[in-house]
């Protein structure tokens, strides 16, 4: 468990329930969880275009030092599923040219 394997408690939330997401933010703010003794804080969220065909996903992070002060991380990464779609010309183009670096590389570690 943990954000990208590093351990700690994850906690989800499904959004589409407002209330139950207050009674739960609540119930983590009860028992210490946003506190500056805490090591770090994650807040990972991932979204879907429909109309673009891709997801996004969104990291921000706190960093706490003792000094109490706080480092912050926004990291955001996508994925076109259009990417390679097979009835597009250039993903076959695109198909072609991973073939030709690795039997490039290939051939070079041969030698």
């Amino acid at each position: 468990g943990g954000w990208r394997g590093a351990g700690g408690f994850v906690q989800y939330f499904n959004f589409s329930n407002y209330s139950a997401v207050v009674e739960k933010l609540d119930k983590l703010h009860e028992d210490a969880w946003f506190d500056l003794r805490q090591g770090s804080l994650t807040l990972d969220s991932l979204f879907y275009n429909g109309n673009l065909q891709s997801f996004l996903h969104i990291s921000f992070t706190f960093e706490h030092d003792f000094a109490g002060k706080t480092k912050v991380l926004v990291e955001a990464s996508q994925l076109d599923l259009t990417l390679h779609d097979s009835a597009s010309a250039q993903a076959w183009v695109r198909f072609a040219t991973y073939v030709l670096i690795l039997g490039l590389f290939l051939y070079f570690v041969r030698q």
